[in-house]
């Protein structure tokens, strides 16, 4: 698998997350962040906690790219292919393509879409809200949708992005 055709945007990822966790830091620091931390399964300070947030949504897209895509993708055709015979044609063929990223930016703006309908259909849901955040900080806050709706964000861009990727849209 050649990985070089994947360095302008590796860069530009790379670019952005650099900002972005430059930016929190710098934040954290203005805003006096608070030193406890507000989820659940992430024990860091607010600042961190985004910082690990923005990360791990990158990996939890390409993590449910990988595992739907290659690993169920394929275990769906086995069984497929079990059950209703082995007299089907399914059309798969082995043709060489040259990767174009001409489309990139629409490509990735549905899953985002649907990663952010997701957050907003379940943020509002009391028992995600008691999993996700520590109750000493549900005690404090009287409004903890803006803490569940970020997250949900890193589980919920995986799950999207491994949904688009399982139906071919990517």
């Amino acid at each position: 698998m050649n990985l070089l055709k994947y360095r302008k945007l590796t860069i530009i990822y790379g670019l952005f997350m650099t900002n972005l966790i430059f930016i929190f830091l710098i934040l954290g620091d203005i805003m006096g962040g608070s030193s406890q931390p507000f989820l659940n399964l992430i024990p860091f300070s607010i600042g961190g906690t985004l910082i690990y947030l923005c990360i791990m949504v990158g990996i939890g897209s390409i993590i449910g790219v990988v595992f739907v895509g290659f690993i169920l993708g394929p275990l769906f055709l086995f069984v497929h292919k079990k059950i209703i015979g082995n007299k089907m044609i399914y059309g798969l063929q082995d043709r060489p393509q040259e990767i174009n990223f001409k489309g990139t930016f629409l490509k990735l703006l549905f899953p985002a879409l649907f990663t952010v309908n997701l957050c907003l259909i379940f943020y509002d849901n009391s028992f995600i809200a008691r999993i996700l955040i520590l109750p000493q900080v549900l005690e404090d806050t009287t409004d903890p949708s803006f803490l569940v709706f970020s997250g949900l964000l890193a589980f919920m861009a995986g799950m999207s992005a491994g949904i688009f990727h399982l139906f071919g849209f990517y």
